[in-house]
């Protein structure tokens, strides 16, 4: 009986049965208590959504810089990570002068859900992952000639690395510590996935930063908002080769000596590599001094070349 109910379990979870309700994807989320305002929404952030064909629909968030702006900045956060926690760094973005947009992938974040276990990550093929990209960048973003820097964190790097490859507005690739290549791959949990804890660790306690303030931020939001709760996943990825980046396209990897694995390598003429030591993966959640040299390479990068 429980194999017949582990099985069940695992085809609704493919083929998304359940309460649509559940499904729905979800905004304006509420701003955690415990957090200061520097992790609150950047001034004038509005959320959207995307819909590519019959694909789940994608939430997306975006805030302007005060005045003309350089250029525009899309967001892949890691998947485990929803948009609010990139609120601090769209801000500061936002202060160096970018329009700074956030894309979760489908499935992730705020993002509809394929089955009506909300908080059961189901991560996405890459193609599908990609496709919104690229939507996005063509659709939504419209950027002008070489204003468009895609940015995508750790496990959301084989996404923008195949949605950089496609024909479109996407001028810059910046890959912020993508993990060690290996082959993509889909594996199917059949039991039942280890659900949200109310005391689960913080990303200090993973090992993701140093920071003790940034390393709560993933974990309050969760905590005041149940919809953006994250469970083990069912369906488990592997990772894309990102070596290269796009082939022709520049590229900026950004990595640290203390993740798991070696960095990968550029092998491309178009692609720069930066080491930032003393650094845990979490970039966007480190201390101010990695942090810090982490957005100045990120804004040498992304500021268009004058004409």
């Amino acid at each position: 009986m429980r194999a017949r109910l582990a099985l069940l379990f695992a085809v609704c979870l493919l083929a998304g049965c359940g309460d649509a309700a559940t499904r729905a994807p979800f905004a304006e989320s509420r701003t955690p208590p415990a957090l200061t305002p520097r992790f609150y929404p950047p001034p004038g952030w509005a959320w959207g959504f995307l819909k590519v064909g019959d694909g789940l629909v994608q939430r997306y968030g975006v805030s302007a810089p005060d005045g003309v702006a350089r250029g525009d900045i899309l967001i892949l956060p890691d998947a485990e990570d929803s948009a609010e926690v990139w609120f601090e760094t769209a801000r500061d973005l936002n202060a160096r002068g970018y329009v700074v947009w956030v894309l979760e992938a489908p499935g992730q974040g705020g993002s509809q859900r394929p089955s009506p276990w909300r908080a059961v990550a189901h991560p996405p093929s890459v193609g599908e992952a990609a496709r919104g990209v690229v939507a996005m960048a063509r659709v939504v973003v419209r950027p002008a000639a070489g204003r468009l820097t895609l940015l995508a964190d750790r496990s959301a790097a084989p996404v923008a690395r195949r949605a950089a490859a496609k024909p479109g507005p996407i001028s810059r690739l910046v890959l912020s510590a993508p993990a060690a290549a290996a082959p993509w791959r889909l594996r199917l949990r059949l039991a039942t996935p280890t659900p949200w804890r109310r005391d689960e660790p913080d990303d200090r306690a993973r090992g993701l930063t140093h920071d003790p303030l940034r390393g709560a931020v993933r974990g309050a939001w969760r905590l005041a908002n149940p919809d953006l709760r994250r469970s083990e996943p069912s369906l488990r990825a592997g990772k894309e080769d990102v070596a290269a980046g796009a082939p022709g396209l520049p590229t900026l990897i950004i990595a640290t000596d203390q993740a798991a694995g070696a960095p990968p390598p550029c092998a491309d003429l178009a692609c720069t590599r930066l080491v930032i030591a003393g650094a845990r993966p979490a970039l966007p959640l480190q201390a101010d001094a990695p942090r810090d040299a982490w957005l100045d390479a990120i804004d040498r990068f992304a500021t268009p070349t004058p004409p």
